[in-house]
């Protein structure tokens, strides 16, 4: 167990505490230490990181590539729904995409965003610690995805903060697009979206980046319905 569990677990009952003196607030108010208690559950329960580490020989079979975390001032997390995602697979999922030759990882987050969310009005809060890596179902890597080169990915994550308005999210607006509708969520609803294969990913990512998961006392934007 480590040693920040006992941090996390004062957090949470704490909310916890504080939500009957909330109860005659306006809900609307309310929302977001409810979002917050139930995501704090979620990460007491999953504090060890668990993603898959494959030897240094073997780095050369994951493709380098990023993904975002995007939360609004709620502490919601942007997901699209896929639009190549074969049929009995989950559709929805965080942005994320290869690192081109000679780009930063930072660099290609913020180009990412843009051509999968159709904005970069967003500032990096954090960047992950390691690199990330998930392993492709065989059926996947036998169907010719990169073109069989490559065994899974590895991924460095961002926690990025959205400072723009819903209005100027449009991925149907990229060259290439990927996602076909968008919504916030609450974090603690990514791993029941994600593919299978991608689950300890966003568990990772929920872990390490649960501190930006709170509502942002800057200001407040709007959210649309969960899928």
């Amino acid at each position: 167990m480590r040693a920040d569990l006992y941090s996390d677990a004062d957090a949470l009952n704490a909310i916890g505490d504080a939500l009957p003196a909330l109860s005659s607030a306006n809900p609307r108010e309310i929302k977001p230490y409810i979002n917050l208690f139930r995501f704090y559950t979620f990460i007491v329960q999953h504090q060890e990181l668990h993603g898959v580490t494959p030897p240094d020989s073997e780095e050369a079979l994951y493709r380098p590539a990023v993904g975002i975390m995007l939360l609004n001032r709620e502490g919601n997390v942007f997901v699209g729904r896929r639009i190549d995602m074969p049929a009995g697979l989950a559709a929805w999922q965080m942005p994320q995409g290869g690192i081109d030759p000679g780009e930063t990882p930072p660099q290609a987050a913020i180009r990412e965003l843009k051509e999968e969310v159709g904005t970069d009005k967003a500032e990096i809060l954090a960047e992950s610690r390691l690199w990330l890596h998930y392993d492709l179902p065989k059926e996947l890597r036998l169907g010719g995805m990169w073109g069989g080169r490559y065994r899974g990915q590895r991924q460095k994550w961002f926690a990025m903060r959205f400072i723009g308005e819903d209005a100027d999210i449009d991925p149907a607006a990229t060259e290439h697009p990927e996602f076909d509708a968008w919504e916030w969520v609450a974090p603690g609803r990514l791993p029941e979206l994600i593919v299978p294969f991608k689950r300890q990913i966003y568990l990772d990512v929920l872990a390490e980046f649960r501190a930006y998961c709170s509502p942002d006392q800057r200001g407040r934007a709007g959210s649309a319905a969960a899928p």
